[in-house]
């Protein structure tokens, strides 16, 4: 082997070695941060659940005050085939977040038991609910979205046709 070969092995060995000892440092580091900070996560997991079934609560009942109220204006879209269908498509799309709901209370009531929890599979599944959580916060978005789209849309239709009738 030639001195140069010899020159290159070391330094690839060194580069390994120093790359070995950063790799496990940073490791360590976030180890010890996942765990440092895991009260705090819990928290933040469970604050943001709880604030998204308050939320969607809030919504809900925003759309069917909304709804109820469509029948103390005084207009022929009230009685109007268009208006007992929008009303059976809001209806329908409020039912379809009551399986959600229930799944964010369950996700809840897990998350209180993690807390109990001092071990890795903990941290990890408490990291899965916030991403779940996410992602149900997209979906009650886009149903309780097409909810208000359509009651703020009979609202309108209603409004419309009681100033030229």
């Amino acid at each position: 082997m030639s001195q140069f070969e010899t020159i290159t092995v070391l330094i690839s060995l060194a580069v390994l070695v120093v790359s070995v000892w950063h790799f496990k440092r940073i490791s360590d580091l976030d180890r010890k941060e996942e765990y440092k900070s895991k009260g705090s996560l819990f928290h933040d997991a469970y604050s943001e659940t709880m604030s998204l079934i308050e939320k969607t609560e809030n919504r809900t009942n925003f759309v069917n005050e909304k709804r109820l109220s469509l029948s103390s204006i005084k207009s022929p879209y009230v009685s109007s085939f268009g208006c007992s269908q929008g009303h059976s498509a809001i209806l329908v799309e409020i039912r379809k977040t009551n399986p959600i709901k229930e799944k964010l209370v369950n996700l809840c009531s897990e998350l209180e038991g993690i807390t109990k929890k001092e071990d890795k599979e903990a941290f990890d599944r408490c990291m899965e609910i916030k991403v779940e959580v996410k992602n149900i916060s997209l979906e009650l978005n886009k149903i309780l979205s097409k909810a208000e789209f359509t009651i703020n849309d009979m609202h309108s239709m209603a409004h419309a046709q009681k100033e030229h009738a």
